[in-house]
């Protein structure tokens, strides 16, 4: 049952062709009907589907980042896979970082 369960686990990533926006607003209904009351809530993964060359890859990632990181509902966020193929935060070579993997690192420096 729910009174047995720990935490609420969600995995939130913004969908190819969507933005951040309409991913808010879908994860808020069903944080609602989930009814969490004072259960923890966990995002243990996020991160953006779209193509990462797109203009505006950065820009909803970051927003969806913010959101995560700085709402006091969540009691843990984690980015999915900092290191990984390039579809991540590696470049095929495994040494050095994307320039999400990068993003990511500037981020943590501003903390």
């Amino acid at each position: 049952t729910i009174a047995n369960a720990d935490a609420f686990t969600y995995h939130i990533y913004i969908a190819a062709g969507n933005y951040f926006n309409a991913r808010k607003e879908e994860f808020e209904l069903v944080m609602n009907a989930a009814a969490t009351g004072t259960k923890e809530v966990w995002i243990t993964e996020y991160g953006n589907q779209n193509d990462n060359t797109n203009s505006g890859y950065l820009n909803s990632l970051d927003s969806l980042a913010n959101y995560l990181e700085n709402n006091n509902k969540f009691s843990i966020v984690l980015n999915h896979l900092i290191v990984g193929n390039e579809k991540n935060k590696l470049t095929p070579d495994g040494i050095t970082f994307t320039d999400e993997g990068n993003w990511f690192l500037q981020r943590a420096a501003k903390r």
